[in-house]
């Protein structure tokens, strides 16, 4: 699938819906390998991610800044805020038991609608702009990155990168 041949699905996914108003859809986002496609509404970025190597659609969204998105991915950075988050993480804080039996669609598009049904179920206030939330979904996804990092490196490297506060 092309970057275009995603952008044109989540567009499509997107404009079915009426829960909300899109204020701008931005198709030149990613590249070969992982197109993105993102959209907007007054205070919210929602960014699709699709992975083309697994077929794997997920939804990230943050707040913008001067009109403008983050979606810069850093990876996960113990002494770095997060600015945007996936909405797997916003489930697992707020309906976990949907994460632990949920398992993506073979379809693309099915993903695309999978994926907002769920930010529009268990996230209308960030689509609204009220991203309170996103400091709890910060210390979950620190908590399971420190988790990780000392399994590869052990726990007193992870402590030294800046893990331990996590």
């Amino acid at each position: 699938m092309t970057p275009s041949d995603f952008s044109l699905l989540c567009r499509e996914v997107v404009a079915r819906r009426e829960d909300y108003v899109v204020l701008r859809f931005d198709s030149k986002a990613g590249d070969f390998w992982s197109p993105k496609s993102l959209f907007q509404t007054e205070r919210t970025a929602v960014i699709f991610h699709f992975e083309t190597k697994d077929q794997l659609v997920t939804l990230e969204v943050g707040p913008l800044t001067e009109g403008r998105p983050r979606y810069q991915f850093r990876g996960v950075v113990p002494d770095q805020p997060m600015e945007t988050h996936r909405v797997d993480n916003l489930l697992e804080l707020r309906a976990p038991y949907l994460v632990s039996c949920y398992r993506p669609r073979p379809s693309v598009t099915q993903q695309i609608q999978d994926q907002l049904d769920f930010l529009i179920l268990y996230g209308p206030d960030v689509l609204r702009g009220d991203f309170s939330v996103f400091p709890e979904i910060e210390r979950l996804v620190k908590a399971r990155g420190r988790k990780q990092v000392e399994e590869w490196v052990g726990v007193e490297k992870a402590k030294e990168w800046g893990w331990d506060a996590w």
